[in-house]
């Protein structure tokens, strides 16, 4: 169900011999990702994702036909469209889609924490569903209204809404939940999104794979060497487009402008190499891109909080 990639699933807990709730685990090239999933009826899944991964496989369904609805704690995630274009989903945002995920899932910050609730409309429409019935939720007519949207609708969350996810992720999460507290609590979230009183609609943004590839061609290009710095100017030239164009792309796949992004990896980089390493404090600024060491240290005392010095101290005391 969720990729070859799963290194270990265990059961968190029963009820009446049936396994309630599972995780599975995944684990590739140095990154991770857990998920917490329970089946509340036939054909209606819940989980919690809490992936520090850029990339997981997903297995191609054959005759896809289901409602998925993805509400972003942290980070962001892609949701491919069935006409090859995309929109993502970052922090306070929910998603409504008909869409199939591709065969990639996609996080572009390399980190996304999340609850999904699936409804498979093969089962849903033969099986009975009594307790979204008595609300009068149709999932029928919810696929017709999604399907005059190209199968997405975006909001984002109220606080009452979010408080509700969160509450259901947390007992996902520790297992403390039963079957019917389950289905209780996902029925709080799913029916005020059938009345469209959960949040407000939000305009999307839609990329072509053309300018998906572009920003991506810009992440790789300003990453591959952080000491070298490189204009947006220069870097549009370089990829044949404008420089408005490229910002407009990058900041709708990545949430940040490039300016913000490139700081942000730079730092990183340096507190990596505080952690892992016996260079100097003029050694670390060089490898992030950094000539003057106190325009650096400025820098990252305001990204960690401490000075680099101070931060190597408190990693070495543990």
């Amino acid at each position: 169900m969720f990729s070859e990639r799963c290194t270990e699933a265990v059961t968190a807990e029963k009820e009446n011999g049936r396994h309630l709730i599972q995780t599975w685990h995944f684990q590739t090239n140095g990154e991770y990702g857990v998920i917490q999933a329970c089946e509340i009826f036939p054909g209606i899944r819940i989980w919690m994702n809490d992936f520090h991964m850029h990339t997981m496989p997903h297995k191609h369904i054959e005759n896809y036909r289901r409602i998925r609805f993805n509400y972003c704690f942290q980070g962001r995630c892609e949701v491919p469209l069935s006409d090859n274009r995309y929109v993502y989903v970052e922090k306070n945002v929910l998603s409504v889609d008909l869409n199939q995920p591709g065969d990639i899932c996609y996080a572009p910050l390399g980190s996304y924490s999340g609850i999904e609730i699936e409804m498979n409309l093969y089962q849903t429409e033969t099986d009975s569903q009594p307790l979204f019935q008595s609300v009068g939720i149709d999932f029928m007519e919810w696929e017709k209204r999604l399907q005059k949207t190209k199968g997405t609708f975006l909001g984002t969350a109220s606080k009452v809404w979010m408080q509700k996810a969160e509450r259901l992720a947390e007992h996902l999460k520790q297992g403390t939940g039963s079957l019917e507290e389950y289905r209780f609590w996902t029925l709080e979230l799913v029916f005020p999104l059938w009345r469209g009183e959960a949040g407000k609609y939000l305009e999307i943004h839609y990329l072509s794979k053309g300018q998906r590839k572009v920003a991506e061609l810009a992440r790789a290009r300003l990453t591959k060497d952080l000491k070298e710095h490189i204009t947006v100017e220069q870097l549009a030239k370089e990829l044949g487009v404008g420089s408005t164009s490229l910002k407009k792309y990058f900041e709708c796949i990545y949430g940040i402008p490039i300016s913000h992004y490139v700081r942000e990896k730079r730092m990183e980089q340096a507190a990596r190499l505080l952690e892992t390493t016996q260079m100097s404090i003029a050694e670390v600024a060089f490898e992030a891109g950094y000539m003057n060491q106190g325009k650096f240290g400025e820098v990252f005392r305001k990204y960690t909080g401490a000075t680099p010095l101070e931060y190597r101290r408190q990693k070495k005391e543990g």
